[in-house]
């Protein structure tokens, strides 16, 4: 004899409605035994699966916890799983499908939109890619579309990626090549972007004292000056007068770490304090003395320097500063076209090292991109006024490279 289990219906009405079933009523019974939702469905892997159960009801009572299920599902891992509901003799069954229905995340490097002028070196900056199931696809990007800078003109290249479900996602970038080159611009004109969009910080929220904790600024004596003038605490400076990019590897930087001064050559300071970010202002000592190239190769070798004493700090340059007007009214040395074209090269240096630049002189300049009047001592139009420290720091601030995982958000 068949033995019926109740959970909480012993009443006689319940066994003799289980032995009808038993004997041969079951139609009266399975149009009141029916599947909460549907009998098939779908979810996205990581989805939380939502168990919506059965019901059953005879002559106006429920019999739903007299229900069992039997299987189970795992939301994380993607396979088709069968879900079984009996009650005494009848079963219903339910299939979900779990599955990788999500396309992978694909961002572009650097802008979506790019400038470059004729004859110029134009570099992908490429993309990323991640997949909520594959993990790392950026090896996987395929990118389609070619850039001819000997012809002036608007270019496509469009990136294509796919994860192993088959989910597929696109990004395009727009370049234009143009018959102008920041090298030809006049002052008022001259602008890093978007010619280098890729390596030159964006504006982006504030990210206030605590990234300007962890940044050193590094830099000859406009740098020291913010300390001087109580625009950052010493604490952030490392610099020494009178350097450039090149002499400042064998000269010894005043420093104010761990609560005194010293002088510490620069690379035994990069291995013993390791900080987290540099700032790196140089250039004017010789900027009217040599070329810009020279000028940019010189960083280029400080900067593999760096890199070598301290492979983990992000390393930033900082544009050169703009000088007053009257520069630009003597021939050759020092001008504003001069920084203009050593911050130029600069830029290129960087995405070469694949490193990033702070063009603080556009926050520096007038209309007519020169030294912003009052912003520069009068007496040589070079150095920065104390009233000027705190231009400068907020564009820092607010041009922040954060840490590679949470993107430069901005």
């Amino acid at each position: 004899m068949t033995e019926i289990h109740l959970k909480s219906k012993g009443s006689l009405l319940a066994l003799i409605c289980g032995l009808l079933l038993i004997c041969g009523t079951g139609v009266f019974f399975s149009y009141h035994f029916h599947l909460n939702g549907n009998q098939e469905m779908t979810i996205a892997v990581g989805e939380p699966y939502r168990e919506k159960g059965a019901s059953a009801r005879l002559l106006g009572m429920s019999f739903d916890e007299s229900i069992h299920k039997e299987g189970a599902v795992d939301d994380q891992v993607p396979g088709t799983y069968r879900l079984t509901y009996r009650l005494w003799i009848h079963t219903l069954t339910r299939t979900v499908h779990v599955k990788d229905i999500t396309v992978p995340a694909l961002s572009l490097r650097g802008e979506e939109s790019m400038a470059i002028e004729v004859g110029g070196a134009f570099q992908d900056p490429g993309a990323t890619a991640t997949d909520n199931c594959d993990g790392d696809l950026t090896d996987k990007v395929r990118c389609t579309g070619e850039v001819d800078t000997s012809a002036p003109g608007d270019y496509t290249l469009e990136y294509e990626v796919t994860d192993a479900a088959g989910n597929t996602a696109t990004a395009e970038r727009r370049v234009k090549v143009t018959p102008v080159s920041p090298l030809t611009m006049d002052l008022s004109h001259f602008s890093l972007v978007p010619y280098y969009s890729d390596v030159v910080l964006p504006e982006g929220n504030d990210a206030g004292e605590p990234y300007m904790k962890e940044t050193i600024l590094l830099g000859d004596s406009i740098t020291i000056n913010a300390g001087v003038h109580k625009a950052v605490p010493f604490s952030n400076i490392w610099g020494v007068e009178a350097v450039d990019q090149k002499s400042i590897l064998t000269t010894p930087v005043n420093t104010w770490m761990d609560g005194h001064h010293q002088k510490v050559d620069l690379l035994e300071a990069m291995k013993r304090w390791r900080p987290k970010r540099i700032i790196i202002t140089l250039g004017a000592n010789c900027a009217g003395l040599r070329g810009e190239e020279q000028i940019a190769q010189e960083y280029g070798e400080l900067i593999d320097a760096l890199q070598e004493a301290s492979p983990d700090t992000q390393l930033i340059v900082s544009s050169l500063y703009p000088v007053d007007g009257r520069y630009d009214r003597k021939a050759g040395g020092l001008s504003n076209d001069k920084c203009n074209k050593i911050n130029f090269y600069l830029a290129q240096m960087c995405r070469n090292k694949g490193i990033y630049l702070l063009d603080v002189a556009a926050a520096l300049k007038d209309a007519n991109g020169q030294g912003k009047p009052g912003y520069f001592y009068e007496k040589d139009g070079i150095h920065p006024r104390k009233e000027t420290y705190p231009v400068i720091i907020t564009y820092i601030r607010t041009h922040p490279k954060l840490d590679d995982a949470g993107g430069n958000e901005g």
